[in-house]
């Protein structure tokens, strides 16, 4: 087999065991069950030995991977010269792989196992089994594949949702990219190539392929050419149209009598806003991936969200605020279609708004198995009892839907299968908001960070997202992105909290001199640029980890973002505020609110230290096979 397999692989015999090995773990454990461990047990080595080729199992099952389809291309590479038209081809093409498919050879059962593995892009069990139904008899429904593909492209709706489109083009893109496709009458062949790279590309990331030899591994961190001109329309309206209005909508808080009452400026100038941002078509970045959005990848969005940081309605002018995209990206990925309809259509227009309840007052919710909120089924309904704090948004008179973390398993289910996720209006009976929550004596209102209490709450049992136990798998993807996009946006205020201690150590005259040329001002303010340029870096980095599609092989890079960008953050602003002076601490600048939000983020979505553990923990995996 080592032999075999070495003719398709690089010269690298080590290289070569490793694949072998990894193919044979897979194929008898499949890629959950199968581990780096067995892999290196089954070759007699050290795990160090395996992360000297490979970063992570995802991106050693991708080198398996192609391996595997290259083994596949040549034993039905005569299949290429059967004359008919393209649909003839393209079923004889299928059949020859369902044969190579169930073949008990470990490479072409990792294929398989790859394919499969899609299926998991596939939102409720519903979905899931349709399309094993589906793939059990591919060759039969070849031509409502080539059909739905492009149906599903010209109705906008080719996204991962659409898993069953993807999934299928992928099993035949990956193996004959060119001549299965002909183009239909009045389309062209550029049109047609298009839709081919944009569906091979849509079923790669939902496999998290990384073949070494794609260009989707060159790490261009760069602004792209279709992103400049939406970065400059982004940046300018920041600049010329929100940040203006900044000051006088945080003035208009209270005096409704309510803090968190909009008054009818508030509504005036958010609401104008956001419809000056959608006339210009600046809506609904975030939604990377997604034929609903722009369809941007994380690195173009950072670019996109770092303005929006820079004013303090710069995220929701654009529908691009937390904790809403986090939550509305829950609903895309694992809500039911009446979930998408009732909360995630009125989300994306930016009607409504939502909070995502999941910390607790009496336990440690850093670590989130402790989440202890009681959820039990009681006939067609779900009972909800127990108590939330820093929810969020939830103060936001327009806050309609809370997304909740409960426990609904108990304490002889694994500790990771235990939670659940559920929907509960705000306006449910038994919800009660106690108090806002104040962030070093701001309530933050009208947005607010609340103190909420669930007393025998009763929701329908189809408000639970996804199914019970899948608490923690879901909050995996939602949290991802959001400590993300808050780097992204630290790095905004950060840029901004330079650019006004500059523009003060110019202005500002003391002794005789401008403050910058007082003290060690100079280098404060060049350690300060120093410092945002590096965590940009990082946070581009990070991202571009995320856009390959393997959400392991991100964490520690997404965790060494989230402590970096907001102590970077903070540092810069605490500089701005020593430069202000007494005016620094006081409500004439926005550096004392910027100051607050980013101390508070430093706690946000996990604290310095649970990242700190994970990044540690990656480390010491490369130099170790014990637990660490």
């Amino acid at each position: 087999m080592t032999a075999h397999l070495r003719i398709a692989l690089p010269d690298d015999i080590a290289q070569g065991d490793i694949l072998a090995a990894a193919a044979a773990c897979f194929m008898e454990r499949g890629y959950q069950g199968a581990s780096i461990d067995d892999v290196a047990r089954r070759l007699g080595a050290t795990k160090g030995r395996i992360y000297h080729h490979y970063n992570s199992k995802a991106e050693l099952f991708a080198d398996v991977f192609r391996a595997g389809m290259a083994l596949n291309r040549r034993a039905i590479a005569g299949q290429l010269n059967i004359k008919g038209p393209a649909i003839t081809r393209l079923i004889a093409m299928m059949k020859a792989h369902t044969v190579n498919m169930i073949a008990t050879r470990p490479f072409q059962r990792t294929v398989w196992e790859g394919i499969t593995m899609h299926l998991r892009g596939a939102t409720t069990p519903e979905q899931r089994e349709a399309l094993i139904e589906l793939a059990a008899d591919r060759d039969a429904y070849a031509d409502q594949f080539r059909a739905a593909a492009v149906a599903a492209r010209a109705a906008g709706d080719l996204d991962f949702g659409n898993a069953g489109v993807a999934m299928q083009m992928m099993f035949l893109t990956l193996n004959s990219p060119v001549f299965w496709f002909q183009p239909r009458t009045g389309q062209s062949t550029g049109e047609v190539d298009a839709l081919l790279a944009e569906i091979v590309t849509f079923a790669l990331r939902g496999l998290g392929y990384k073949g070494k030899d794609r260009a989707v591994t060159d790490m261009n961190l760069g602004m792209t050419e279709r992103l400049k001109p939406i970065h400059e329309k982004v940046a300018r309206m920041v600049r010329d149209d929100i940040l203006p209005l900044d000051d006088e909508f945080l003035d208009e808080v209270g005096k409704a009598g309510n803090r968190f009452a909009y008054t009818s400026r508030q509504t005036d100038i958010l609401g104008g806003l956001k419809a000056k941002a959608r006339e210009r078509g600046l809506w609904n970045f975030w939604l990377t991936d997604s034929s609903r959005g722009y369809g941007l990848t994380t690195v173009e969005y950072a670019y996109l969200a770092e303005e929006m940081g820079k004013a303090h309605l710069g995220a929701e002018t654009f529908n691009c605020s937390a904790p809403d995209t986090g939550n509305m990206e829950v609903l895309e990925r694992y809500g039911s279609a009446e979930h998408k309809q009732q909360w995630l259509e009125p989300l994306l227009e930016g009607k409504i708004r939502s909070a995502y309840l999941m910390t607790e007052p009496d336990v440690a919710s850093s670590d989130a198995t402790n989440i202890a909120m009681s959820c039990v089924r009681d006939g067609d309904d779900y009972v909800l009892d127990g108590e939330k704090w820093w929810s969020s948004g939830a103060g936001d008179p327009r806050c309609k839907i809370y997304i909740v973390m409960v426990k609904t398993g108990g304490e002889d289910a694994p500790r990771h299968q235990r939670h659940s996720m559920i929907l509960v209006p705000a306006d449910t009976k038994g919800v009660t908001v106690l108090r806002a929550m104040e962030v070093y004596g701001r309530d933050d209102a009208p947005h607010g960070h609340m103190h909420i209490r669930f007393d025998s709450v009763r929701v329908p049992a189809s408000n639970l997202v996804w199914a019970e136990g899948k608490g923690f798998e879901i909050a995996q993807g939602r949290l991802g992105p959001g400590r993300i996009h808050h780097a992204m946006r630290a790095i905004g205020q950060a840029e901004r909290a330079l650019e006004l201690m500059a523009q003060r150590s110019m202005r500002r005259v003391a002794f005789g001199k401008p403050l910058a040329k007082l003290g060690a001002n100079y280098d404060i303010i060049a350690e300060c640029r120093l410092e945002i340029e590096m965590a940009r870096l990082l946070c581009l980095k990070a991202a571009w980890v995320m856009d390959q599609g393997d959400a392991r092989a991100a964490a520690p890079w997404i965790s060494q973002i989230k402590v970096v960008a907001p102590r970077v953050a903070l540092k810069v602003t605490d500089e701005a505020v020593q430069m202000f002076g007494g005016q620094g601490v006081s409500q004439d600048t926005p550096l004392a609110r910027m100051w607050t939000g980013l101390r508070t983020l430093r706690l946000a979505d996990g604290p310095d230290a649970v990242h700190r553990m994970v990044i540690a923990r990656a480390e010491l995996k490369k130099h170790t096979q014990e637990k660490v």
